[in-house]
């Protein structure tokens, strides 16, 4: 008997079928949204949701749930899985205050209809390319309070209604910055140290060419990033010209002073 409770202790500590419990509410738009209250269903494995325990509101359905908070539960590490087999219409997905670590296209691919999606306060690295390319309709993305160090290149692209995203708070890796430059971003509360976290050190000619301030007021005109606070890498290119610059420098000076030393040894002779 304790032989078997063993095993069954162990095929729940493992297992990552769960039922997630919901308290729903109203936003004040009035859309139908799931709050989740078992904190000690996730772990450090994507969660598979098989049952969804409720009490819905009267005349609500799970087809009427627009929203989905998963707040405050520090073993969150990854998006759970099949929650679209419950709530297929979603529009606002807000997971924060969380452990986040991964996020992929694959998991936001189930919401084609998202429109908010909140993943600030995690310990999101990465950005991946093509994250939201099921996810046309996105308006307001939060990524701000994580650990993200990349963003892959034009993974915004083909959100035509975003309308802000809200970087802050994150290390900025200037690779990804030629992303912001082709999708016509304009950034908020500029500060002058941010500007060169939105310029490459290696992109096409002419876009190596632009002037930064064109870079800042004219090509990035139709969308609201904010970006404060961040902490900036330095550029590759400006470090390595730096060092290429000086070092001629130090060139010349020695050449400078080996012929002044020579001219006045043969004066010397000379006298």
């Amino acid at each position: 008997m304790g032989f078997k409770l063993i095993l069954i202790s162990i095929f729940m500590t493992f297992s990552s079928a769960v039922k997630l419990e919901c308290k729903y509410n109203l936003d004040v738009l009035y859309r139908y949204g799931c709050i989740v209250q078992n904190n000690g269903i996730f772990g450090n494995f994507q969660t598979e949701i098989d049952e969804i325990e409720f009490i819905h509101f009267s005349n609500k359905t799970n087809e009427q749930v627009k929203n989905l908070y998963i707040r405050k539960i520090p073993n969150v590490t990854f998006i759970p899985k099949y929650i679209d087999k419950f709530f297929e219409h979603l529009e606002r997905i807000e997971i924060t205050h969380s452990n986040l670590i991964e996020i992929s296209k694959d998991d936001l691919k189930p919401f084609p209809k998202l429109k908010y999606l909140f993943l600030n306060d995690n310990d999101l690295k990465i950005i991946e390319e093509h994250l939201f390319e099921f996810n046309e309709h996105l308006e307001i993305i939060f990524l701000n309070n994580n650990k993200i160090s990349h963003i892959a290149p034009f993974v915004f692209s083909n959100l035509k209604n975003l309308s802000l995203l809200n970087l802050s708070n994150n290390i900025c890796n200037l690779e990804n910055a030629y992303a912001f430059e082709k999708e016509e971003v304009k950034i908020l509360r500029q500060k002058i140290e941010n500007r060169d976290c939105f310029t490459l050190e290696e992109t096409s000619e002419e876009s190596a060419n632009k002037d930064k301030q064109n870079l800042f007021s004219e090509a990035l005109t139709a969308r609201n990033v904010v970006i404060d606070n961040n902490k900036y890498e330095r550029f590759k290119l400006f470090v390595t010209f730096s060092i290429i610059v000086t070092f001629l420098i130090l060139i010349i000076a020695v050449t400078v002073a080996k012929n002044f030393i020579l001219r006045q040894s043969l004066e010397a002779e000379d006298d």
